[in-house]
C-alpha cells in the first residue's frame, strides 16, 4: 500500500490533504511532515471552499476519513475532479458501500471499529501508522 500510495504521489508538486474533526489534525500532522521530507508544496485544510481555490490540474488531493460515513463527499469531489485534481481517499474503516466515482481508495484495515462509537470517538491509531510508514520510506529515499 505504501508503494502505491508513493507512485501516485510522485507524480505531484502539489499535495492538499484534507480531513475533518480528529481527521483534520491528522493531515496537519501529515502535511508538516511531508513537506519536510518531500519538498513539495503541502497544504492541509478542513474547509471545502478553501480545498477547491487550492486545486489545481497538477494536485494531488488527500482525504482522510475514518468511515467515510461521517459527511458526503460526494460534492466537494465533483468540485475538485472539475478542476481536473487527482483525488485519493484513505479510509481507516473498510466500508464496500460508498457509492463513491473516484478510483483511489485506500482501506488501511479490513475492518472496523466499535460501531457504537461515533466516528470522532474512534482512534485514528491506523492513521497514524500509515503517515509513519510513508515519511520513513521517504527519507530513507532521499538518503540514497
Amino acid at each position: 500500500m505504501i508503494d502505491n500510495f508513493l507512485t501516485i504521489f510522485k507524480k505531484y508538486n502539489k499535495i492538499v490533504l484534507f480531513g475533518l474533526g480528529p481527521s483534520f489534525f491528522c493531515v496537519e500532522y501529515f502535511a508538516y511532515k511531508l513537506a519536510l521530507v518531500s519538498g513539495k508544496n503541502t497544504f492541509s485544510t478542513q474547509s471545502e471552499t478553501y480545498a477547491q481555490h487550492l486545486v489545481d490540474e497538477e494536485t494531488l488531493f488527500i482525504v482522510f476519513s475514518v468511515t467515510g460515513k461521517y459527511t458526503s463527499f460526494e460534492n466537494l469531489f465533483n468540485a475538485i475532479k472539475s478542476c481536473g485534481t487527482e483525488i485519493l481517499l484513505i479510509l481507516e474503516e473498510y466500508n464496500n458501500s460508498l457509492a463513491l466515482e473516484i478510483e483511489n481508495i485506500f482501506y488501511l484495515t479490513k475492518s472496523t471499529q466499535n460501531e457504537s462509537l461515533l466516528p470522532f470517538e474512534k482512534t485514528r491509531t491506523v492513521f497514524f501508522i500509515f503517515i509513519e510508514e510513508v515519511i520513513a520510506r521517504l527519507m530513507s529515499e532521499r538518503e540514497t
